[in-house]
């Protein structure tokens, strides 16, 4: 387990990521270590590497989930959290199955390219102390509460697979999320205006975190309204 407080500490100060005010695009990749068709998936999102959009149009993150790990390899990214998630926007879908590799786009099955809407500016503010504080300025009215989603990212990760689908692959990762946490996000006035959040991230995680991916949206909605993101210092 890596300890988060050895690469904040070496922080200067605190890191700010802001979005637009046009609508970014949260993309989710369902992946696994164990699944044999997930490697092209994972080397098409770590392409966004290259994206001069990056985090300013294109926040990415990478989800493993824990259902391949029973074939032989567990997966050490994956979390029955993550499963969860994919199982509740299936849910929402009325799919009859989940699968990876799978991509989400804004809350909609698949690489879905969206039409520019303008919703307002998200901004994360992480501080050396791990504490990550987060203000949406809606461009307009918002449908109730909202909720903040954030997700610390390991990237240039390089496992070599010993036994699954997988076996005997060096299997590189980027964008891959190490936990996710929800914070509701309560508006200083009914249904429009400044909303604020903040939470600590998390103190242990299964590798170093290198980047942060943040959203907001409705409750009980999950198709993001913004999204922001961004490097931690090396």
């Amino acid at each position: 387990m890596w300890l988060i407080g050895v690469l904040l500490a070496m922080m200067a100060g605190p890191v700010v990521f802001e979005s637009g005010e046009d609508r970014a695009t949260l993309v989710e990749l369902y992946t696994s270590e164990g699944c044999s068709s997930c490697p092209p998936a994972e080397e098409s999102l770590a392409g966004l590497r290259r994206d001069p959009g990056l985090w300013s149009e294109v926040v990415p993150v990478a989800f493993h989930v824990n259902y391949w790990d029973d074939l032989g390899w567990p997966d050490r990214f994956a979390s029955p959290a993550f499963a969860q998630r994919q199982r509740n926007y299936a849910a929402r879908w009325r799919a009859e199955t989940i699968y990876t590799p799978a991509f989400v786009s804004n809350g909609r099955e698949g690489l879905v390219v969206l039409p520019s809407a303008r919703e307002g500016r998200l901004r994360a503010t992480v501080d050396p102390s791990g504490r990550i504080a987060i203000t949406f300025r809606a461009a307009g009215k918002v449908p109730g509460p909202l909720v903040a989603e954030i997700a610390p990212l390991a990237n240039d990760i390089a496992v070599d697979v010993r036994r699954g689908e997988n076996a005997g692959r060096k299997l590189a990762h980027e964008f891959v999320a190490l936990a996710l946490l929800s914070v509701p996000h309560e508006p200083h006035e009914p249904h429009e205006g400044e909303f604020t959040a903040a939470v600590d991230l998390p103190r242990k995680t299964p590798a170093p975190i290198s980047s942060v991916a943040v959203w907001v949206h409705a409750a009980g909605d999950p198709a993001p309204i913004q999204a922001t993101g961004g490097w931690l210092p090396k």
